[in-house]
């Protein structure tokens, strides 16, 4: 048997990733894409799995709304996805997160003072949006490996992982 060869192994790691996608995004088992078709969400999942140039730098306002969000049981993440996703328009970001247009703006604001996010800077969105796609997008994949268990409020996993039963 031949060993597998750069390209094959190039190949197989796309394939890998178009199937990542697939799995995340369609909604049955008989979905098929090309990688052309998937090329934005594959390439945010090479960011995410090779860290890009100075992702410490880059990732930390990121991070920190994470942590934010884990500690405190805070949105701002979801919501600067959202309000980003939307180019900036907050009647379809607060569609998408099912609240009041005027609550995207709001926390938008605060956001962008608690994590020193200046949103109003092409380059700062250009960095940010990315960073935090790809750290979404690890998170579904880590929740998909989590399966059978159910997300439920709180961010608890059910059925419990500790614990008699």
């Amino acid at each position: 048997m031949p060993l597998p060869t750069a390209s094959s192994r190039s190949s197989s790691r796309l394939a890998e990733r178009v199937l990542r996608v697939l799995g995340e995004t369609s909604a049955g088992p008989a979905a098929v894409a090309t990688d052309e078709q998937v090329r934005s969400r594959v390439a945010l999942y090479d960011l995410a799995e090779r860290g890009g140039v100075a992702v410490a730098q880059l990732l930390l306002p990121v991070r920190r709304m994470l942590d934010s969000d884990r500690t405190q049981s805070t949105t701002h993440a979801v919501t600067l996805l959202a309000y980003l996703d939307a180019f900036g328009e907050a009647a379809r970001a607060a569609a998408e997160l099912s609240v009041h247009e005027n609550t995207p703006r709001h926390r938008v604001r605060r956001l962008q003072e608690l994590f020193e996010v200046d949103l109003a800077d092409p380059a700062e969105r250009l960095v940010i949006w990315p960073a935090a796609a790809a750290r979404r997008a690890v998170a579904r994949h880590e929740r998909r490996a989590v399966a059978p268990y159910k997300r439920h409020a709180g961010g608890a996993l059910w059925p419990p992982t500790t614990g008699g039963g």
